[in-house]
């Protein structure tokens, strides 16, 4: 747990102070809350992008790496469904390490069928800088059909904020 201080005790404030409830929902911001947030300093919302969208509130980037960590501790004790369903949710919202491993579960059959074109896609959108290397082992398994497949899967990416 992070201490509330500084900028996350006036960032918890002003939440509060807008209304807010820390239930652990997340809450639709609204034109009133973003010009009172500004007008506080509060940065309640970060530029959108497509691919992250975990990043685009501090309630979706806790929730994610929150998640990430379930899907290492069901992994590391075996319950690689479990794991699986973790890093799948995570990957959907473009975390990074999740789309790493979830390129793995795919690539390794583990909590899931062995679907080589899904670990490719999962790894080409992770900006990890492990994933080329892994881009590169699975493309000699695979057909140039199948890695081009898996490439239009990439660019037809748009990343979920459930």
């Amino acid at each position: 747990m992070f201490p509330l201080t500084g900028a996350r005790l006036a960032g918890l404030m002003a939440a509060v102070a807008m209304g807010w409830t820390l239930s652990g929902q997340a809450a639709e911001i609204t034109d009133e809350m973003r010009a009172r947030a500004a007008e506080a300093g509060v940065v309640i919302e970060y530029p959108h992008d497509p691919k992250r969208p975990y990043q685009g509130t501090d309630y979706l980037l806790r929730d994610t790496n929150v998640r990430y960590m379930q899907g290492l501790r069901y992994a590391s004790v075996f319950q690689l469904g479990d794991a699986f369903e973790m890093f799948l949710l995570g990957a959907r919202r473009g975390h990074a390490l999740s789309q790493i491993h979830l390129g793995k579960f795919y690539a390794n059959g583990q909590g899931t069928d062995v679907d080589l074109v899904e670990a490719y896609k999962w790894f080409r959108l992770s900006d990890e800088p492990n994933a080329d290397y892994y881009m590169d082992v699975l493309a000699d398994e695979m057909t140039p059909a199948e890695v081009t497949e898996a490439e239009q899967r990439a660019r037809a990416f748009v990343g979920t904020y459930e």
